[in-house]
């Protein structure tokens, strides 16, 4: 079981370009109605209408349209892919919200309603926005600038990106630079160079060795006449096929922190020129990485299952 600690987060997502964006979500429903955390807002890193539609229709079908949603209106990711245009028509009919936040604006309202030191970013997509959110300026929602009003309200940022396995940092290979950051390059030298916090890395590494089943897809969901993340999921690529748990594992660390992943030491993050990651030990560093114990691989994928499958009747609003 995890311990009754509301975790306020925030979910920084390109949700539409991978599925696992989709299931984090869902397994975020979950962890709210047991109590573990509070999803204040859903920033969309992608700038695509479809993306912040698909977010509105899981939102609705567990019960919680009123969490407020972003997207970016000018980002490097734009494409439909290859099921939010789909799924968002589909079940249209579960569509709350006619207008969406824009991304930065949202950020910097939530941040400036919440506590001092209060809020975790989960971050599982690309760092345009929270490049962009700390360079913003004043506005009607705080007199801060970005840098500060993160500083004083983000207590710290679970970011999927990178690749810390020890052949990755041993090499400057193209091979091992990871999408979210490669993506947007510029965008992820800022956030990583000049983040004035603590950043803790969710490694392509450790989602790899985390695989969601077809299987579960396929059995676990007959309690629900049609599932939009579930729709999603068989859309996303050709049945069956399992699908590395990449952006999960931020949120579960997030939510349950040093529970089922252990923390490299502290240190600092750069980006090489090829976009493959050096990290160097340094006891005032605000950068760590998870590293996962693969005799709990099974333990930890059971879990993630066990969230994502819940019946939405069970579950209780929290």
């Amino acid at each position: 079981m995890v311990e009754k600690h509301r975790t306020k987060i925030i979910l920084e997502t390109d949700i539409g370009n991978d599925i696992d964006d989709v299931l984090a979500l869902m397994m975020i429903h979950t962890l709210m109605s047991r109590n573990c955390c509070e999803l204040l807002a859903v920033s969309i890193n992608k700038s695509n209408l479809y993306s912040a539609v698909l977010t509105d229709v899981i939102n609705a079908f567990y019960q919680r349209s009123e969490i407020p949603i972003g997207y970016t209106r000018n980002g490097l990711s734009s494409g439909d892919g290859t099921f939010i245009k789909q799924i968002s028509e589909r079940f249209s009919e579960l569509r709350k919200k006619n207008e969406y936040y824009e991304s930065v604006s949202l950020l910097r309202k939530i941040l400036a309603e919440n506590a001092d030191n209060s809020v975790v970013i989960v971050s599982i997509g690309l760092l345009s926005n929270l490049a962009e959110l700390l360079i913003s300026k004043a506005d009607e929602y705080s007199d801060l600038p970005g840098i500060e009003l993160v500083m004083r309200k983000v207590k710290c940022v679970c970011c999927m990106g990178g690749n810390f396995s020890n052949e990755a940092l041993a090499s400057r290979k193209d091979c091992f630079a990871e999408y979210n950051i490669a993506e947007d390059i510029v965008s992820s030298r800022n956030v990583i160079n000049n983040w004035p916090g603590k950043i803790i890395f969710a490694g392509w590494e450790v989602g790899a060795k985390i695989v969601y089943p077809a299987e579960s897809i396929l059995n676990d969901f007959k309690w629900a006449q049609e599932h939009p993340g579930v729709e999603a999921y068989k859309i996303f690529k050709q049945m069956p096929y399992d699908r590395p748990c990449w952006d999960l594992t931020a949120v579960l660390q997030a939510v349950c922190p040093n529970k089922y992943f252990k923390l490299s030491r502290p240190g600092m993050v750069r980006v090489n020129e090829n976009n493959t990651f050096s990290f160097i030990n340094d006891a005032n560093g605000n950068h760590r990485y998870l590293i996962l114990d693969d005799n709990r691989i099974d333990e930890i994928k059971s879990f993630l299952i066990e969230l994502c499958t819940v019946p939405v009747g069970s579950l209780v609003k929290g």
